[in-house]
């Protein structure tokens, strides 16, 4: 009885695993698209409608979607270091500081990259910075989404296979 019970928990716990894989993949994916999609609200509002940055901080705090809203929320916080600590600064420490993105080295140096531009620049050369880092945001999102296609089915399935490997040698 004893080993069915060990059986059927080490099945359990890799199978969990193999899904825990499958939803970190998917929670990438949201992410990348939420900052992407929050780009887009930031040069609209930027370039278009003139905003200022504490203001659309703010704002994209609160109406984001996730982890892109707490990533703008960090962002907000740090806007009052504005005088003592430079603005690209702020925008590498809200990057930085903020893990839900899930974002790989590559993704937050492009990332950071646009806290250079945003406010230092006339208005089109911040929408060329706003465009060209949301774009890049965009393949890094589309990327992520086919490694999650191609991988997700084979993460689940390589925990079951490990569990019953497991439950066959043990028992």
């Amino acid at each position: 009885m004893v080993r069915i019970i060990g059986a059927i928990l080490m099945l359990a716990g890799t199978t969990a695993w193999g899904l825990d894989g499958m939803m970190k993949l998917r929670g990438r994916c949201r992410s990348l698209s939420a900052l992407t999609a929050a780009l887009g609200v930031m040069r609209s509002e930027i370039c278009d409608r003139l905003t200022p940055i504490s203001e659309l901080a703010e704002t994209l705090g609160r109406e984001a979607r996730y982890p892109a809203d707490i990533f703008f929320r960090n962002l907000r916080e740090g806007m009052s270091e504005l005088g003592r600590a430079r603005f690209s600064s702020i925008w590498q420490n809200a990057v930085t500081g903020t893990p839900q993105l899930q974002l790989n080295a590559r993704e937050a140096i492009t990332l950071s990259e646009l806290g250079v531009s945003i406010g230092r620049y006339n208005v089109d050369e911040q929408r060329e910075a706003l465009l060209y880092v949301q774009g890049k945001m965009g393949e890094y999102a589309a990327g992520a989404e086919r490694a999650r296609e191609a991988s997700s089915k084979l993460r689940v399935f390589l925990g079951v296979a490990a569990g019953v490997f497991a439950v066959v040698i043990l028992i």
